[in-house]
């Protein structure tokens, strides 16, 4: 089972990147998109993407599945927080606030409250948290970036230990940080890992995780955050109807 996070910027609604996307995803055919941002906030209409069918949506974060598979159940506990059961395997689509610091703070908590009860079954939390897990994960200029507060990494840490998690990006001892969102403010240029997959410990075996950061950059760019490809050995997809 593939499963694949990206934040579209809001782009779908742009022909010219809509087609780049389209492109894209038929290259990696998965059974699940999730995505954040998709269209903008007070788009009414929802584009067609060749091959998915809609499964949930808000005005922040909106997931599809393939035609040929489908979902047991959607969850929507609220705008920045759906929660799709794939198979054996539960896969939660999050956007974080970029604004607020307690916003970030308050979903990160209540999702852990959730992960606590579930700690057992195979689970992945992926989208874009808006903050740098760790001081390396953000960086601005040549320091540390000060945009993610002490509280938020509290939290975050408070996620990982309640649902037994991995931050299966996060850079392993000698290897250098993947950063998902870049872009120059004030001069200075701003670096951050903040799109993340979070893998329950009844996947550590079976899953693989990897940027794809070619989404941003070049030719075929259709948006400003790298995309995050999660592969479940283990998962079969669900038959449609079933």
């Amino acid at each position: 089972m593939k499963v694949v996070s990206v934040n579209l910027n809001q782009r779908l609604g742009n022909v010219a990147a809509r087609s780049r996307f389209e492109l894209w995803l038929q290259t990696h055919g998965p059974e699940l998109l999730v995505s954040q941002e998709p269209f903008k906030p007070r788009q009414e209409s929802r584009p067609a993407l060749a091959g998915y069918r809609l499964i949930g949506t808000s005005p922040l974060v909106s997931s599809w599945i393939a035609d040929d598979s489908a979902p047991r159940s959607v969850i929507q506990h609220s705008d920045r927080w759906h929660e799709i059961r794939l198979g054996d395997v539960t896969v939660h689509n999050v956007y974080l606030s970029a604004h607020s610091s307690k916003d970030r703070r308050e979903l990160l908590l209540r999702i852990a409250e959730k992960m606590a009860k579930i700690r057992e079954e195979p689970s992945i939390i992926v989208g874009d948290f808006n903050l740098a897990p760790g001081p390396e994960d953000g960086l601005f200029g040549d320091k540390f970036s000060e945009f993610t507060k002490p509280g938020e990494r509290r939290a975050f840490a408070e996620l990982i230990g309640a649902g037994g998690l991995a931050d299966a990006t996060c850079r392993t001892a000698g290897s250098p940080t993947e950063f998902t969102f870049e872009r120059v403010q004030y001069g200075q240029h701003g670096r951050f890992r903040c799109d993340l997959a979070l893998i329950s410990a009844a996947l550590m075996d079976s899953a693989t995780v990897a940027y794809d950061h070619s989404v941003r950059m070049g030719a075929g760019a259709f948006t400003d955050h790298s995309a995050i490809i999660v592969q479940v050995a283990a998962a079969e997809p669900l038959a449609a109807g079933v």
